[in-house]
């Protein structure tokens, strides 16, 4: 999955102190859990579906979904055979998840959101379970308001359910999406849940989601020391299992925190060797992330045409993959630069090109921001009417941000109600 620029996760996480140390007594205990827990792998040429898909299903909890997608193919293949409906669009389902990283991300939206409807999937609870924490991923990178309902109806089918791996994670991503929609209160309480809850429920899986993020709060809030400690933990819950997947996304958190270190040569090859691996891969989106922290690291290190080369490669890069998000973070940081060069129409383009990109994910907290700087750059220009129509969108978005927080409230207080 790939996260905005401006998260400001340690207002509400005051007890980050006694996590650390929480977590390195948990490591050790852990590492004999999983020791004497681990379930066998199954063998791909067994046709037995159902050892296939337990297998496919431990891989994709422990975030390895390349690893995990064999299984989940073969195993639908062969629940088709067999005429079971169910269990063939569970495990088709799951293979969307594995290859949206390596494709589109508007394309898997599309397809998620035609097959939800099936009747077999809306009458069933675990396989509606299983769709909506797909969605929940996807829909994070395309629409974020998607996102928040499908990870608030996933938390309540999965309290349902007596499910509490899946109550724990979906509480980490209705957090993260609180940070990422503006939405500060009781964000970090809900992140902080997931983390300790995942680790008493030895779900590594969750435990390297959420420290990841967690590691990408601390350096946004200005401790890169803490938030290198928490890429690191991270990476090291990574080494106690052999079939976790390659850890894109805790490498890139660990990047941004050397950045802020102006750890430079360290940071660029933690960057080349994870891009190498992820082209290799053809991780698409992985591709798209590490092509921007290597824009913000050169940027910061005062590079700014290198930085303006990444930042194109990354516009480049998330557009093949169908993800605006990036897309338009890409633009926007584009857009600064060449506005600090003096090529204000230029830079005008690229910010025009920024908010249109995040009209697609549907990013209210956001866009008034982005449109306040576009109609800066058009009164520089004397395009004073251009300017105010701006401001009016960004006063209109304001005003509609404030309007729909009460019925957002409503929605919470209902989910948390179940």
């Amino acid at each position: 999955m790939s996260g905005p620029r401006k998260r400001r996760w340690l207002l509400l996480l005051c007890g980050v102190g006694g996590l650390v140390v929480c977590l390195g007594i948990a490591l050790l205990y852990l590492l004999g859990y999983i020791y004497w827990h681990r379930p066998a792998i199954a063998s791909l040429t067994t046709r037995d579906p159902q050892t296939l898909l337990a297998t496919a299903d431990y891989l994709a909890l422990l975030g390895n979904w390349q690893g995990a997608r064999p299984y989940f193919a073969k195993a639908e293949r062969i629940f088709a055979e067999r005429g079971d409906r169910r269990n063939e669009l569970y495990a088709e389902v799951s293979c969307v998840q594995a290859d949206v990283e390596k494709g589109s991300y508007a394309e898997a939206a599309h397809y998620l959101n035609q097959q939800f409807s099936d009747p077999a999937v809306q009458g069933d609870a675990r396989l509606k379970l299983r769709f909506l924490t797909v969605k929940g991923i996807v829909d994070l990178n395309t629409n974020t308001i998607d996102a928040e309902r499908d990870w608030a109806e996933a938390l309540i089918i999965a309290k349902s359910l007596g499910d509490i791996t899946w109550q724990t994670r979906a509480t980490g991503w209705l957090g993260i999406l609180d940070f990422v929609n503006g939405n500060s209160s009781g964000a970090g309480a809900k992140v902080f849940s997931a983390i300790t809850q995942s680790m008493w429920h030895h779900d590594i899986g969750a435990q390297i989601i959420f420290m990841t993020y967690l590691a990408d709060g601390l350096t946004e809030d200005g401790m890169p020391g803490r938030g290198l400690a928490a890429a690191d933990r991270a990476l090291a819950l990574v080494r106690t299992n052999p079939y976790t997947g390659f850890p894109y996304r805790t490498y890139i958190a660990k990047i941004s925190a050397l950045t802020a270190l102006r750890r430079y040569p360290e940071a660029r090859s933690l960057i080349s060797s994870t891009l190498n691996h992820a082209r290799e891969a053809g991780i698409l989106a992985a591709q798209a992330d590490l092509l921007r922290a290597a824009g913000e690291l050169e940027e910061e290190a005062g590079n700014d045409d290198r930085a303006m080369d990444y930042f194109w490669q990354t516009a480049a890069t998330a557009s093949q993959a169908r993800l605006p998000r990036i897309v338009g973070e890409a633009m926007f940081s584009l857009a600064d630069l060449l506005r600090k060069k003096g090529k204000l129409p230029e830079a005008e383009r690229c910010l025009a090109q920024g908010v249109d990109a995040l009209r697609q994910v549907e990013a209210p907290y956001e866009l008034p921001h982005y449109l306040a700087v576009e109609a800066g750059l058009k009164a520089a220009e004397g395009k004073f009417k251009d300017a105010d129509d701006l401001f009016s969108q960004a006063a209109d978005l304001v005003s509609a941000v404030c309007s729909s927080a009460r019925r957002t409230v409503h929605l919470r207080e209902r989910c948390w109600e179940r």
